[in-house]
């Protein structure tokens, strides 16, 4: 029988209504794969989950990211829970959460924190690090909260509602973000999975889609120690204006690549 699914979606959504790991789903493949009518799938696996997965399996055909149907993402090695709250962690943001963790930084702060999975990150692998996630929403404060008591952090990952760099108490070692970068008129062409399900506010980045890149580079040196840095993700074909906007508030200015070879992250020091 023919999966209403590609496998790797399937098997994802049949591990998490019957609430087995990928290795049982893969010792007993005979159970669950391929997908049975639904009596015998209800004598086998309980009415209830199966109308679960009937369910999960009819809004992903409606483009609704598998992330929220499972209610978590992976990121680097470890599980966030997500929700339409807030922005789906992406692998390359995995790039700039692991360079902010090899620069051991003793304070950050993460701005437009999310889900929280760059603050928790760098919080999980860096435990003497002190790290601040800033968000405006509410609904996002909330889920990055439940992150950072998820992994044990919370003792020295802590989360503040404002907007971009005005709740920073103090001055930093570090600065991360992955700030909405998509100019306005694109959001209308992005796929149906990202453009009608995730939070536009996390996506919109004004008419040029550097509208809060630019107050990041202009407001984070009186933010930095003498040693501190920016590191900030932008999109793709940004960079040539991104690291001319930094060269105007910065000492030092370096683009980074992401995996595909596209400048994605920009890191910028207050040093000579």
């Amino acid at each position: 029988m023919k999966l209403p699914l590609p496998r790797q979606e399937y098997e994802i959504l049949l591990c998490h209504v019957y609430q087995i790991t990928p290795t049982e789903l893969y010792a007993h493949p005979e159970r669950y794969l391929p997908a049975l009518p639904a009596g015998r799938q209800a004598a086998r696996h309980g009415e209830t989950e199966n109308q679960n997965l009937q369910q999960l399996i009819e809004r992903r055909l409606k483009n609704e990211p598998i992330a929220y149907l499972v209610g978590y993402q992976p990121f680097l090695g470890l599980k966030f829970f997500v929700d339409r709250s807030v922005l789906i962690p992406r692998p390359e943001t995995e790039i700039l959460a692991q360079l902010a963790i090899d620069l051991k930084p003793k304070t950050v702060a993460d701005i437009g924190t999310g889900s929280g999975a760059i603050a928790v990150s760098i919080a999980k692998n860096l435990p003497e690090t002190k790290v601040i996630g800033i968000d405006s929403s509410p609904a996002a404060l909330k889920i990055a909260s439940k992150n950072a008591e998820y992994h044990q952090v919370a003792d020295h990952c802590h989360f503040i509602k404002g907007h971009l760099l005005d709740p920073i108490p103090e001055k930093l070692d570090l600065i991360v973000s992955n700030p909405p970068y998509i100019p306005t008129r694109e959001i209308e062409n992005l796929e149906p999975q990202i453009r009608n399900f995730e939070p536009r506010p996390a996506l919109d980045g004004g008419e040029d889609g550097l509208h809060y890149i630019r107050q990041l580079i202009e407001k984070s040196p009186g933010h930095l120690n003498p040693n501190g840095l920016l590191l900030m993700e932008i999109g793709s074909g940004q960079s040539e204006k991104v690291a001319g906007l930094a060269r105007q508030h910065f000492m030092q200015v370096e683009m980074l690549k992401d995996l595909a070879g596209i400048d994605r992250i920009l890191k910028a020091s207050v040093l000579k």
